[in-house]
């Protein structure tokens, strides 16, 4: 996966932590725990090895392992340090999730209270059996607060007892439990809570490095392949009701005050049925639409982050404002009895998101229910719209238009164009214009 910034401004960034108030526990140049000690889980043991913090289990055949280290008087300032960001090395096979756990003392009670009613977390997807890579959390929740209760053991304002804990997120285990019979190791070698991240404003994402993912994660039982130029596969176990694809910090940020609309164009091979875009300032707010299920061509898909209510007539989160360095699309599959949604496997394919300050349609509705085949194709695309179309323009990757078709028909031959991706942008009656990925071979 790449990174936005390079290794040297990182070390840059972070050597300047007393200007920018950063808190980093180096492990692997200080050689030293730095005030973490082992916290449970059935941790064999952490200790300092030449590459930093390592943290080992062997399969003794104990039950409930979930290796975790633990700081109580780490000194934060939830107030400015929002981001924590841990690079390490994953030596397992299972430990396929990290989870950041503090304990709030905002209400005057033990901030070393481990009880499930003070007990806060955020977590994130990460790859088993890596190398060296960084992942970055955005604690930006309601909960993440300075505290000074009766029993802290300092007088500071601040963030101190957390935990860094390992799990899976492959149910086979038991839920977030590794396997009780199976040795493991991962070595921390930096934690790093910053008050910033250094990340580029984008406001279209297309994938078409099948080396980078662009800042973009699976997390609650999504795993990512690229396998494609022009697209990036979600591939959904069924281990949560809550699968999110996740832009990390630290990599691209959105004006959320000027972009207040987003299209999303994926093909669908699942069961799921609505796209949420959530957004995790202040609390996972979160607004959709319905999407069609088990459909494998492209679809078009415009969520209104505006505030109000959205087409649907559902309230629209109010907290996408300023800039915004990350972000999610939910996809769930309704439950038709109520309640939470199903948990159900599949594959979804993202072609294309887009931010953009006006309205992308007039009517979503219409969007929808375009379709074009064959997709790919090496002649004769026939597009299937409940509205007469008016004009067709065949758009390469550069923004040129190479045909454009000012007739009313349904179809375009696109013998003449070159193998490659290719926007097709469809006029049709009453103003609505559409816009369809396709692939000529």
């Amino acid at each position: 996966m790449k990174k936005n910034y390079t290794v040297g401004l990182l070390t840059f960034l972070l050597s300047i932590t007393l200007y920018a108030q950063d808190v980093v526990f180096d492990f692997e140049t200080d050689q030293n725990l730095l005030g973490w000690v082992e916290g449970g889980g059935n941790i064999g043991s952490a200790t300092i090895v030449s590459e930093g913090l390592a943290i080992d289990w062997d399969g003794t055949g104990l039950t409930n392992r979930k290796p975790r280290i633990k700081h109580l008087n780490a000194n934060i300032d939830a107030s400015i340090q929002k981001y924590v960001e841990v690079k390490l090395i994953n030596n397992s096979n299972e430990l396929t999730r990290v989870r950041i756990l503090h304990f709030r003392g905002g209400d005057g009670t033990d901030p070393t209270n481990t009880g499930g009613a003070h007990t806060r977390y955020t977590a994130i997807d990460i790859l088993p059996n890596t190398g060296s890579e960084s992942y970055t959390l955005d604690l930006t929740n309601a909960q993440w607060t300075n505290y000074n209760a009766a029993t802290n053991d300092d007088a500071d304002m601040d963030m101190d007892h957390i935990w860094i804990q390992f799990v899976t997120a492959n149910p086979a285990n038991g839920p977030l439990t590794l396997n009780s019979a199976t040795d493991g190791n991962v070595i921390i070698q930096k934690v790093s809570f910053l008050t910033d991240l250094p990340s580029t404003e984008r406001t279209t994402y297309t994938f078409d490095d099948t080396s980078d993912s662009e800042g973009f994660v699976g997390a609650n039982g999504i795993s990512l392949t690229q396998p494609t130029s022009g697209e990036i596969e979600l591939d959904i176990n069924d281990q949560s009701p809550y699968p999110k694809f996740e832009q990390q910090a630290g990599y691209y940020n959105v004006n959320a005050d000027t972009y207040k609309y987003c299209r999303i164009t994926l093909r669908n091979n699942s069961s799921k049925d609505r796209l949420n875009f959530v957004s995790p300032e202040g609390g996972n707010q979160f607004t959709g639409v319905n999407i069609l299920a088990n459909d494998s061509s492209s679809q078009v898909y415009d969520i209104n982050l505006n505030e109000g209510t959205n087409t649907e007539g559902n309230p629209v989160f109010t907290n996408w404002t300023g800039v915004q360095p990350t972000w999610a699309l939910q996809i769930v599959e309704s439950n038709p009895a109520g309640g939470a949604p199903i948990p159900s496997t599949g594959t979804i394919v993202i072609e294309e998101i887009i931010f953009s300050s006006e309205s992308l349609s007039t009517a979503s509705v219409n969007l929808i229910s375009v379709k074009l085949y064959p997709n790919p194709s090496n002649g004769l695309i026939t597009i299937d719209s409940p509205l007469r179309i008016q004009g067709i323009k065949a758009i390469n990757q550069l923004g040129q238009v190479m045909i454009n078709q000012e007739a009313n028909s349904n179809s375009l031959d696109t013998s003449s164009l070159k193998a490659g991706i290719y926007i097709l942008e469809i006029n049709q009656e009453n103003g609505v214009i559409s816009t369809k990925r396709f692939i000529k071979k």
